[in-house]
């Protein structure tokens, strides 16, 4: 399992020549937020183009880096969501209970297992922050089944 802030800035690199294309800039999830879609690439350099590498791409998560098959120039329209740390989490009942702050990503799939969410400095301090599965996407943010 990978962290999704662990992922942010790790190299990638091409399978066919091991040249470094760029580092990952950010991950996609499809509508409903329970599987990686793919993730954005910054390129490297003055020219540099941002690409992106679809979760059927990638073939390694590694720990310095990640490797790739293919790289196309913009996500797929189904790309319904990016993981952002601008993210509000809501209950069911729809009270804000924080921002999201962590996705834990499943490496084989793809699958979103669990989303990490801070309720602000003050709980982070005296609890830490919060680990939710049962979860869904919205435009306006992240729905969070908290027990």
């Amino acid at each position: 399992m990978k962290l999704w802030k662990d992922l942010r800035g790790l190299p990638v690199v091409m399978q066919d020549s091991g040249r470094k294309i760029g580092r990952v800039e950010q991950v996609w999830l499809r509508a409903g937020g329970q599987d990686m879609l793919g993730i954005s690439i910054r390129g490297r350099g003055l020219r540099a183009q941002k690409r992106f590498a679809a979760m059927s791409d990638i073939r390694l998560f590694g720990d310095v880096s990640l490797i790739v098959s293919e790289t196309r120039a913009h996500p797929p329209h189904q790309a319904a969501w990016r993981v952002d740390q601008d993210v509000r989490v809501y209950s069911v009942d729809g009270k804000k209970v924080g921002w999201l702050t962590d996705a834990l990503i499943e490496e084989g799939s793809g699958n979103v297992t669990a989303l990490e969410f801070s309720r602000g400095y003050i709980d982070d301090v005296r609890r830490g922050r919060e680990w939710v599965s049962e979860f869904t996407v919205r435009p306006c943010g992240v729905i969070a089944v908290l027990r």
